[in-house]
């Protein structure tokens, strides 16, 4: 990702994860957006330099337009990544980018010698559930939430 284009990323993430946040978790999306990018900056405290992240577009093959973005933490130490989000934006949804953004994602993380890979689904997000299922993802953690109204 240009430096130039790391401001509109982190406005757009924050904003996405709040949005999220406020409808899961029945929260202010006024105190969500704060909490979003607190929590953004937070992990990314030296931008797009920082230690251990990478930040990337997902570009596609024969025209070189970007479809989409992610965001994974690879440590080294640990051997492990976490991936924050994976975006393939709207109008490419549906075509395959996603599948071929993780694969190459995995590969890549392999090369760095990372040998296993987290992350964070909603339970809303049933089309990236099934894409996690179908490359192998188990579940090992569930959150849940009861409205007491």
């Amino acid at each position: 990702m240009a430096e130039e284009d790391f401001p509109e990323f982190i406005k757009a993430e924050s904003e996405g994860y709040a949005q999220t946040v406020a409808r899961n978790f029945k929260r202010d999306l006024e105190e969500a957006r704060r909490m979003a990018e607190q929590q953004v900056k937070g992990l990314l405290k030296d931008g797009s330099k920082t230690k251990d992240h990478l930040i990337l577009e997902a570009l596609d093959k024969g025209t070189r337009e970007v479809v989409g973005h992610l965001w994974v933490h690879a440590d080294e130490d640990r051997k492990r990544a976490f991936l924050y989000d994976i975006v393939v934006f709207e109008r490419f949804r549906g075509t395959g980018y996603g599948r071929g953004i993780m694969e190459l994602l995995h590969e890549t993380l392999k090369q760095m010698g990372m040998e296993t890979m987290e992350l964070h689904v909603f339970s809303e997000n049933s089309i990236a559930l099934n894409l996690y299922k179908k490359q192998g993802y188990n579940t090992v953690s569930c959150n849940m939430l009861k409205d007491l109204k």
